[in-house]
């Protein structure tokens, strides 16, 4: 069936379309770049769990090449596991391949505490987790990327979904404050988010880095701790402020 193509006009044209993003494309010929992490996902019914894993909070253990997430989802019903492996090599681009809970069981072998959970998953989907090198300006005169078509982050501080938010909010104060020239608008956009998400994006990668560093013994580290002085920046933000 051919494609049927249709023109429409706009004062501007925003690029949120994820890390494969059309509109990124048609500016340049960049592509998604293997990180060097492979995870497993799973989405388990909580009422046969251990009381452990069906608490109100996060928990990480974090070792040798590998660290394992959990926490409840949809009001406590089931819990989420994300299980990362550093893995040198990976082949499709892809957030829906089939995994298999016996490899996540392989690779975890003598972290018993998370078998419950794994044994429990009835689907796991496998992930190859993608960034984008540097690329080029966010904007042109009437064009801007916003989220992961502009910065795409690994997921180790959560604020990918976030950082997005963030752009949408500044972007929309830009075009308020200097819509009468809306290249003005644009470019004091990307003078005001490329810095901050470019930030919080390294220390994403740190992040995962970091706990691929840890002991070669599981350590529990439950989310509940206080956050570190040295993320106020990240978490007082005022994403209004232009």
């Amino acid at each position: 069936m051919p494609v049927r193509r249709r023109h429409v006009g706009a004062d501007v044209l925003v690029g949120a379309d994820g890390i494969r993003s059309a509109v990124r494309r048609a500016r340049v010929d960049d592509q998604p770049v293997y990180s060097g992490f492979s995870v497993y996902r799973g989405l388990v019914d909580a009422s046969g769990l251990p009381a452990s894993f069906t608490e109100p909070r996060s928990i990480v253990w974090a070792g040798e090449g590998r660290h394992f997430v959990c926490y409840p989802v949809a009001g406590g019903r089931l819990v989420n596991f994300v299980a990362t492996l550093s893995a040198e090599e990976w082949g499709a681009e892809s957030w829906s391949e089939p995994g298999k809970a016996q490899d996540v069981l392989d690779a975890f072998a003598d972290w018993d505490n998370v078998h419950p959970l794994v044994e429990a998953a009835e689907t796991v989907t496998r992930w190859g987790l993608h960034v984008r090198e540097d690329g080029p300006a966010w904007t042109t005169a009437r064009t801007a990327l916003a989220g992961d078509a502009a910065h795409p982050m690994l997921p180790f501080t959560a604020q990918g979904a976030g950082q997005g938010i963030e752009d949408a909010v500044a972007l929309a104060g830009a075009l308020a404050r200097h819509g009468d020239d809306v290249s003005v608008a644009l470019r004091t956009y990307e003078q005001v988010r490329r810095p901050r998400a470019t930030k919080v994006q390294q220390l994403s990668g740190d992040m995962g880095r970091n706990l691929h560093r840890g002991a070669s013994e599981s350590q529990q580290r439950p989310e509940a701790r206080p956050v570190s002085d040295t993320l106020d920046w990240l978490f007082d933000h005022d994403a209004e402020a232009l």
